[in-house]
């Protein structure tokens, strides 16, 4: 089934081929999901055709009625869903947002406190390579001997720096945060508490991780990650005036036009997130990937933070010969894709990294389980296994089965959130 049928075909033979990859592979990449019908369909509504600036009621184009009503629309669903006085829904991705949060309560040269990138941090947090660090003095905290975030040293390097900022959440954490300790850490110094919920948001929403809106000044997320959602990105806080210099960070400061019809896709995400529907996708989700961190337990691999809260599983590989780099490519010889990583305290480069990173939100979009994902998390063992002990692999063999049961659970019969069923959680 085409998905798309348009004149040029150069640009439909490659859209042809690329639905063809999504319905015959199995995407376990975090940062994937599967966006809805009704999303996807406002993403292609006229409102593409419209341009604004600013915001409802204070706009610098005329024929702007509809489009502010929908903006409003969004802004409050957002505010419904996490609970929060305050959202702008304009902001064009992750990153984006967090640049335009730093922008509007810093000052270039500011301290700002902040999970390291081989913990499971994210670029836009400061990174080395990532314009952030230019701007502003970044101090980054870690992990204890677990893996888990040492909240000790969060607290030193509060007090020796006196941060404006310290901020949570990030890319390959897999474990919840105590936001509670961190308000506590950043109240002690008068720092405002950023949290980027960008992985965990869909869970949030689902009232299966704590809401860092009940402890944090402002937060970000992304929407098509766990919330299954358009790409962008919203911008939430508690406080007026936190929400009026976001405003001004973002237009003037950052954007221009907003994109209408991504807004309406936003607007319909969010609708979705609320539903029962949703919390069951969610749960699958969770226990999907406890149940992945049981079997890859029970064959003898180790995991970063030995398992997960999340739907996401990061496999270590610090103690072996292998790459994560190396399993990634052999795991997506099988039809399985996802991404290698760093670890805590990585030896190998960002290119190779000691973990693997994998997430179970697009199995349980396209209802995978019960014996069918056990199938797939036991190829996944294998693989690891094989490659650990230089043993063959049939990757041809493990292809078809992956093609196999993915053509079962076509993408195309999940473009809605409806009729998932609730799954009973898996102990790992």
């Amino acid at each position: 089934m085409k998905i798309l049928e348009i004149s040029d075909l150069e640009v439909q033979e490659l859209v042809s081929r690329e639905e063809a990859r999504q319905q015959s592979t199995l995407s376990m990449l975090a940062s994937e999901n599967i966006q809805t019908k009704n999303s996807l369909l406002a993403q292609s509504s006229l409102f593409a055709n419209k341009t604004l600036e600013g915001y409802p009621g204070k706009r610098f184009h005329a024929g702007g009625q509809l489009a502010d009503q929908l903006e409003l629309l969004c802004i409050d669903r957002a505010k419904a869903l996490f609970g929060c006085q305050y959202a702008n829904v304009q902001a064009h991705s992750g990153s984006q947002a967090n640049h335009i949060v730093y922008n509007a309560l810093l000052a270039p040269g500011d301290a700002v406190l902040a999970l390291s990138l081989d913990a499971g941090g994210h670029l836009s947090h400061g990174a080395k390579v990532n314009q952030t660090s230019a701007l502003y003095r970044f101090q980054h905290y870690g992990v204890d001997d677990g893996d888990l975030i040492d909240y000790a040293q969060i607290q030193e390097l509060a007090d020796r720096h006196q941060p404006k900022i310290i901020l949570c959440g990030g890319s390959s954490y897999t474990r919840e945060i105590d936001f509670s300790a961190i308000a506590d850490i950043a109240n002690s110094v008068g720092a405002y508490l950023f949290v980027d919920m960008a992985h965990f948001a869909g869970q949030v929403a689902a009232g299966r991780y704590s809401n860092p809106l009940e402890y944090a000044d402002i937060a970000t997320t992304t929407l098509y990650k766990s919330l299954a959602g358009p790409r962008g990105a919203i911008i939430l806080a508690q406080s007026s005036d936190i929400g009026a210099r976001i405003d001004r960070s973002l237009f003037p400061g950052y954007q221009g036009t907003p994109s209408i019809n991504n807004i309406a896709a936003k607007a319909i995400c969010l609708h979705e997130a609320s539903t029962q529907e949703f919390k069951s996708y969610i749960d699958l989700s969770i226990s999907l990937a406890k149940q992945l961190c049981f079997t890859l337990k029970n064959r003898g691999l180790e995991l970063v933070t030995d398992g997960t809260d999340t739907s996401m599983v990061l496999v270590d590989l610090r103690q072996q010969m292998i790459s994560g780099k190396q399993a990634s490519d052999l795991l997506e010889r099988c039809g399985i894709i996802v991404n290698h990583n760093v670890a805590p305290n990585d030896t190998r480069s960002v290119m190779e990294g000691s973990a693997v990173r994998l997430s179970t939100n697009v199995m349980a979009r396209r209802r995978i389980k019960d014996d069918n994902a056990q199938i797939i998390f036991d190829i996944i063992a294998d693989v690891f296994i094989s490659l650990i002990q230089e043993k063959p692999f049939d990757f041809k063999a493990a292809s078809e089965t992956v093609a196999h049961i993915c053509q079962r659970h076509p993408v195309a019969s999940v473009l809605s959130i409806e009729h998932i069923e609730p799954e009973l959680s898996v102990v790992a």
